[in-house]
């Protein structure tokens, strides 16, 4: 009998850890971020919870380029991580180098179905004021200038 085995990981919050993408395998990954871990492991790491539209989902680890990158993301938003492959650094050191891409305009089903259910906002019409009409002496009605 053959079987596909996958190692799974604990990390020290007891829960258990989804693929880990690899970039140099899969240089390219879009999906929607569905988690934002943060203090995860001794060294207190960010682990970014991607979900493709296959239904897979993968842990990004944090790096350096990604944590500048990343910060204006959102659980939420619609990602693309594509990876340049290892640059050489100011001091010689080497580094993996990416490119992040946030999707505009992307609203998730379940915001569409709030969107569509949300009743149109009442618009109250006013009244205009009345104007004062006096009587006079010959039974005519007159208007009183306020």
């Amino acid at each position: 009998m053959n079987r596909n085995w996958t190692k799974v990981t604990k990390t020290d919050e007891g829960e258990f850890n989804d693929v880990t993408w690899k970039c140099e395998d899969q240089p390219e990954l879009e999906g929607t971020l569905t988690e934002i871990k943060t203090g995860i492991g001794r060294h207190s790491q960010t682990i970014y919870v991607v979900e493709t539209e296959d239904g897979d989902t993968f842990n990004v680890w944090e790096t350096a380029v990604l944590k500048t990158l990343l910060k204006k993301s959102r659980e939420g938003d619609y990602i693309r991580i594509v990876y340049l492959g290892k640059k050489s650094g100011k001091a010689g050191s080497t580094y993996k180098d990416f490119d992040v891409f946030i999707a505009t305009g992307v609203v998730k089903e379940e915001a569409k179905a709030e969107v569509i259910e949300k009743p149109e906002p009442k618009v109250e019409k006013k009244e205009e004021p009345k104007q004062e009409v006096a009587a006079t002496s010959d039974n005519e009605e007159e208007e009183v200038p306020f």
